[in-house]
């Protein structure tokens, strides 16, 4: 999805239009990215504003039964427990359909040029050296955080919560669970104070790639090449907003070329570009074989993709 403008009354009501669309239509998931609503305005106010996309994809769980709803988040704009929580209630909000696009770059990235000299080469080849530690850094904190989220969501069983109004009891303690987390960019306590998703964990992608091994290691990884991993990879694609036989040739190289488990469409301009995806570009893509056909009868996203749903920590102890 692009970068939007207008009142935000107008866009949400376009935007919910659009995803009831591409539910009926079988796509798999929707993802809202944090540039995605840059530029909206509410009536009252003179300058734009940026909403959240766990927000945003909230407004669209009523309208919606099939569609995944993904939210882009980053370490650097949000702390694990809050987002945590906003998944968490977004995929109850939803029955089981919440995800998210995890980016571990912050929202800006800063950019200097210069002349052509020797010094100039200079600050360029330490500034790059410095990008790239800190961008390694960013992976680290990256890699910590999803293992993080994992182990919040796990703050209950999900049996936990039985509210026994006769004997006052509202969750077996037994079933509750501190995660006392103490590594080197965070530090978290837990437990979450919501009810364990229904999906046990909302489906993650990274935008990076990382050991399938790590702990709260992602469902899949969102990267431009392919790289040698156990992680199923998503491709991302830009898709020109007038459908084509060019779109439909870059789309069947792109999988057989590079195999990956699905593509992440990337559609400039707003609500109006993913109606018109919906109602031409996929249909192409579809007489050509390329997609598969709507999905019916997976009430979560899980389910839908072929993940298996993460089991609690009682069943993990006495496996």
């Amino acid at each position: 999805m692009p970068r939007p403008g207008g009142e935000v009354g107008p866009w949400l009501r376009r935007l919910s239009d659009a995803a009831v669309a591409a539910d009926r239509a079988g796509i798999d998931a929707l993802v809202i990215r944090r540039s995605d609503t840059v530029g909206i305005r509410r009536s009252d106010a003179v300058g734009p504003a940026a909403l959240e996309p766990t927000g945003v994809l909230a407004a669209l769980a009523p309208r919606t039964t099939g569609i995944g709803l993904i939210a882009e988040a980053s370490p650097a704009s949000h702390e694990p427990y809050h987002l945590a929580r906003e998944l968490a209630t977004l995929d109850i909000m939803s029955g089981g359909r919440a995800g998210v696009l995890l980016d571990p770059r912050p929202d800006t990235v800063e950019r200097a040029a210069g002349p052509e000299t020797p010094e100039a080469h200079r600050r360029t080849d330490e500034r790059r050296c410095s990008q790239e530690y800190r961008r390694a850094d960013e992976y680290r904190r990256a890699e910590e955080y999803l293992g993080v989220l994992a182990g919040l969501w796990d703050s209950f069983d999900d049996d936990a919560f039985v509210h026994d109004r006769a004997s006052g009891v509202y969750f077996r303690t037994d079933g509750m669970h501190r995660l006392d987390h103490d590594g080197p960019h965070y530090q978290v306590a837990g437990p979450l104070n919501i009810a364990r998703p229904p999906q046990g964990h909302p489906v993650t992608l990274a935008a990076w790639n990382t050991p399938a091994d790590a702990p709260g290691a992602p469902d899949y990884h969102v990267t431009d090449r392919p790289v040698p991993s156990r992680t199923p990879r998503i491709a991302p694609l830009s898709v020109a907003t007038e459908p084509s036989g060019e779109t439909v040739e870059r789309v069947r190289r792109l999988l057989h070329e590079e195999r990956p488990a699905g593509l992440l469409i990337d559609l400039p301009g707003g609500p109006a570009a993913l109606e018109l995806f919906v109602g031409r570009t996929l249909p192409m893509l579809r007489e050509h074989r390329l997609v598969s056909g709507p999905s019916r009868g997976a009430r979560t996203l899980r389910r839908r993709l072929g993940l298996d749903r993460p089991a609690d920590r009682s069943v993990r102890r006495t496996a």
